[in-house]
């Protein structure tokens, strides 16, 4: 699809769009109108909508902060849900399906993702978000990690639970 041209507010909302999700997150709608000054998340909701109809955007279905850059490549994720003594994070009873998300950036561990038990509102994660991790060992202070909590994953802030770090958070997804 050829991209066609943007004007000055769709510019500056797919640009902020950009430089979050290669920072890791699409921003949310309140988030891209607080940053392009926009008033009311409708006018938000109609840019992003036209950035998507002139190839600039992707949208996930029926997912809120799925959106991704035109041309990345898809990959299929296991979404896990314990982890299982001596065995490796991904081994196949630990998964409980996939999800297929394209993501931008270089990931140089395992991704894996896991469905938020609770809300973490630092980090604008809701109870029921996908958020997907690389596989690290530790997570900085304050970044969004996975644990292993008595062989159940969790998500916390990385200033909460500093032992028992399995991954780090890249992206989150909310479905609608």
């Amino acid at each position: 699809m050829q991209q066609k041209r943007l004007t000055e507010n769709e510019r500056k909302t797919y640009e902020f769009i950009k430089k979050r999700i290669t920072q890791g997150y699409p921003p949310t709608v309140r988030e891209v109108c607080f940053h392009c000054g926009f008033r009311s998340t409708s006018t938000a909701h109609r840019i992003i909508s036209s950035l998507t109809s002139k190839g600039y955007l992707e949208k996930g279905k029926n997912m809120n902060r799925a959106l991704r850059l035109t041309g990345l490549t898809a990959v299929k994720i296991p979404v896990l849900n314990r982890i299982t003594p001596d065995k490796p994070l991904t081994a196949p009873e630990n998964i409980s399906g996939y999800i297929e998300v394209s993501l931008s950036g270089k990931h140089e561990g395992e991704l894996f993702a896991v469905c938020a038990d609770k809300d973490i509102p630092v980090h604008a994660v809701k109870t029921g978000d996908i958020v997907i991790f690389e596989k690290v060992s530790a997570a900085e202070n304050g970044t969004l990690a996975a644990y292993a909590v008595r062989g159940k994953l969790t998500v916390e802030n990385a200033a909460v639970a500093l032992n028992s770090t399995v991954g780090k958070a890249v992206a989150v997804l909310r479905e609608l």
